[in-house]
């Protein structure tokens, strides 16, 4: 995708409305930036790049700013079970897109629509532990979504919001895993992907300014807004983009039959 005047207002559209979610409900900047940069062109892994390299900056300042509440116990297994799973969803991503790009958008849109139906549906009562089965569980699903399509962030919210721990404490926890994660993520992608990376992670350097501005947004409007109304809409947003990705092309392939 050239740098030109429309990817780069698409671009600084999506990063500040993406890290404008991520502040004010919790979530947004893969699962609502990366299905948007596969809509509006960019492959599968230059959309994962981009997400990739504001991630890294975004946790990496997160994760300073909250080492005093930060629990390293907490951390270590989580982040080693999603490195040993990170090349898995890696080297899957690098396989299908061997065969077809529009069966990797086709497959991401398929998990796009289920976390979006486990986000709507599933109510946790937090714990102050869990069993570790489901820490293994987690952790294995998160490194390997973060490696095939880099959504790993949803399985890690929901393992976190499982737990009693006070606000701080949680979020230095999910921003130092996902530090732990995306590190390598970037280095793999590099590895397999080469230049279609490298030029996804230029996209993603470029769109740093618009990811602060809406961090900033998010942070002023939100006392003001209703985090579970806007959380809804955001869930009815990537409900539609998943079917778009999973259904529509299938509807043109079929149309175009007659």
């Amino acid at each position: 995708m050239p740098f030109t005047l429309l990817p780069m207002l698409t671009v600084a559209g999506i990063l500040f409305a993406s890290s404008l979610l991520q502040t004010i409900v919790g979530f947004g900047a893969g699962l609502l930036g990366i299905p948007l940069l596969m809509l509006a062109g960019f492959p599968p892994v230059q959309a994962v790049a981009i997400v990739t390299i504001t991630s890294i900056i975004q946790s990496a300042l997160g994760s300073y700013q909250l080492r005093r509440s930060i629990n390293l116990t907490d951390t270590r297994r989580p982040i080693l079970i999603r490195l040993v799973m990170l090349p898995v969803g890696s080297l899957l991503l690098w396989q299908l897109g061997q065969h077809s790009q529009q069966a990797v958008k086709q497959v991401i849109g398929v998990v796009l629509l289920l976390i979006v139906l486990v986000q709507w549906r599933l109510r946790i009562a937090p714990a102050t532990k869990l069993h570790a089965g489901w820490e293994w569980f987690a952790f294995s699903s998160s490194g390997l979504l973060l490696g095939f399509c880099g959504m790993g962030g949803p399985v890690l919210g929901l393992w976190t919001v499982a737990h009693d721990w006070p606000p701080l404490r949680s979020r230095g926890f999910m921003f130092l895993v996902m530090l732990g994660g995306n590190v390598p993520l970037a280095l793999i992608h590099m590895i397999l992907f080469g230049t279609l990376a490298g030029w996804g992670f230029a996209w993603g350097l470029y769109g740093l300014p618009w990811v602060f501005l809406g961090t900033l947004a998010g942070l002023s409007l939100g006392e003001r807004v209703s985090k579970q109304g806007l959380r809804q809409l955001t869930l009815v947003v990537l409900a539609l983009v998943g079917i778009q990705a999973t259904v529509w092309p299938m509807v043109t392939s079929w149309l175009t039959g007659f």
